[in-house]
């Protein structure tokens, strides 16, 4: 984040949390719970630059981290990210399952240094915008300038 206001690009934070993750452990077992993370995680590095961090922060949440991207750019991406997990059949046994995900999104544009945890709490609470709108969205708070 102090590179991000050193040289005034910009800063994102998306939260993803996987709709319905406890029907698929209670339904197949945690076995296949286990298998729809590690794809989900695979879908997230195959969609991402090599520049952006992404990883798991427990149970069926993860985290993306994106640098030098405007808000539409970011949007792109979680898009494509909540598109090929639609498109993704997850199978255990004979059935096959679709799963979605409901997404968060906070951003920093400035020269003042806002908090890491301000930026988490932001896209956390849009995620729970998203989750109370229907979930297998994504919603966005405003961005910060400072």
């Amino acid at each position: 984040m102090s590179a991000a206001v050193r040289h005034g690009y910009s800063f994102w934070v998306v939260i993803a949390d996987l709709d319905n993750f406890k029907a698929v452990n209670d339904t197949y077992g945690h076995d296949a719970g286990d298998t729809v993370l590690k794809e989900f995680a695979e879908i997230l590095k195959r969609s991402v630059r090599s520049s952006d961090i992404c990883g798991r922060t427990g149970g069926e949440e993860f985290i993306m981290i994106f640098t030098h991207a405007d808000e539409c750019n970011v949007g792109i991406i979680v898009a494509r990210v909540l598109r090929k997990l639609r498109e993704h059949g997850f199978s255990f046994g004979t059935k096959t399952v679709q799963v979605t995900a409901s997404f968060g999104i906070a951003g920093y544009q400035g020269k003042g240094l806002p908090e890491f945890a301000k930026l988490i709490n932001q896209a956390d609470a849009a995620l729970y915008v998203a989750k109370r709108g229907g979930r297998n969205r994504i919603e966005v708070t405003p961005t910060i300038q400072a």
